[in-house]
């Protein structure tokens, strides 16, 4: 295939893979905020959870090369812009919101861990982007070099020490990172890359289970069993991700063809949504919507229609944020000039 491009030349089936991704972490979200059942018999929520943060991991590996050519320290700054500083601007409005309730004493210590709890994703991101420049002054040991990077923080996180799940999370984004300049490769074959991804994931799902999900089993009780499971939750993210990567160039180039201005632009707003939706979905929305239903029900029905009104809502918001220019810098990391702007 070859790659759908707007006159700005980005890559629009990227953009509605980024698109799906954030609508799967908003429905993951809503399934554990909006009804008190036990998750471990919820399979929608297990198969969300299986592939959502691995295949947003994915994707921002397959724009870290841009990044590549910066030396570190202005590399650093640069990404503790984009990542860092959003997470702690929206963990103080979460921070304000939980001292204000009684949930969290005022101290510092409070705070932090609430960042680091909450806000774990953008700091994980920010430590594969500067492991990665590292990688990368290995020259031709590179594969190798990103071998031992994974291993290396599988064992710290083993001793607790988890940079944020890096442990599980830094393979994919290195599998996003080798497979960019496959990519086009691989969307030409998207049919049979698709289905057979596809196929994998959903004969593994049935034996994929809750504390399985971020290798949790493995990190938490190491043993030779549950070193496999970790190896079980490497395989069903990265297939998790390849369907939906496929599913997506497919419906950009069969479906779309042309169409779809507002997903592709959800997927260009996706940190901003990300953020917005800690807020106001996973935070406020529960206050006043709880519900009490089939699970079915409330998997299938219920939290996809909310998940898809707090996608445009966050999209809204994000917006409005992204006009003025300091909202912009401090809540969605952005310092250049929009492109449109005088």
């Amino acid at each position: 295939m070859t790659a759908t491009a707007d006159n700005r030349g980005r890559i629009l089936y990227i953009d509605l893979i980024k698109c799906f991704a954030i609508f799967f972490v908003l429905w993951g979200h809503a399934i554990t905020q909006l009804m008190d059942h036990p998750l471990e018999s919820d399979r929608v929520y297990i198969a969300i959870y299986a592939f959502h943060m691995p295949l947003f991991m994915t994707v921002s590996g397959f724009f870290a090369g841009a990044s590549m050519h910066m030396k570190p320290v202005p590399l650093a700054v640069k990404k503790a812009k984009q990542l860092i500083i959003p997470a702690l601007a929206f963990g103080v409005l979460w921070y304000a919101h939980d001292a204000a309730v009684g949930r969290r004493e005022l101290s510092l210590k409070a705070f932090l861990y609430l960042e680091a709890e909450c806000f774990w994703f953008l700091k994980c991101l920010f430590f594969a982007y500067i492991i990665l420049w590292i990688v990368n002054k290995t020259g031709r040991f590179k594969p190798a070099a990103m071998l031992a990077a994974c291993i290396g923080f599988a064992l710290l996180q083993v001793c607790n020490v988890s940079f944020f799940k890096m442990g599980t999370m830094l393979p994919f984004f290195f599998l996003g990172v080798l497979i960019k300049d496959k990519l086009e490769w691989i969307c030409k074959r998207k049919e049979i890359v698709g289905l057979c991804s596809l196929a994998l994931f959903a004969a593994g799902l049935p034996g994929f289970q809750l504390d399985y999900i971020f290798s949790a089993k493995f990190f938490h009780e190491p043993s030779l069993p549950a070193l496999g499971h970790y190896a079980y939750c490497l395989m069903m993210g990265a297939a998790g991700s390849m369907s939906i990567i496929c599913i997506s160039a497919w419906i950009s180039e069969k479906i779309l063809t042309g169409g779809g201005k507002f997903l592709y632009h959800i997927g260009q707003n996706t940190l901003g949504i990300y953020l917005v939706q800690k807020i106001l979905l996973e935070l406020l929305l529960p206050h006043v919507l709880k519900v009490d239903m089939n699970l079915w029900a409330f998997d299938l029905l219920f939290t996809p229609t909310v998940s898809v009104a707090m996608l445009i809502v966050c999209q809204g918001v994000t917006l409005l944020l992204d006009k003025n220019r300091i909202t912009r810098q401090i809540f969605l990391g952005k310092y250049a000039r929009p492109k449109n702007a005088a």
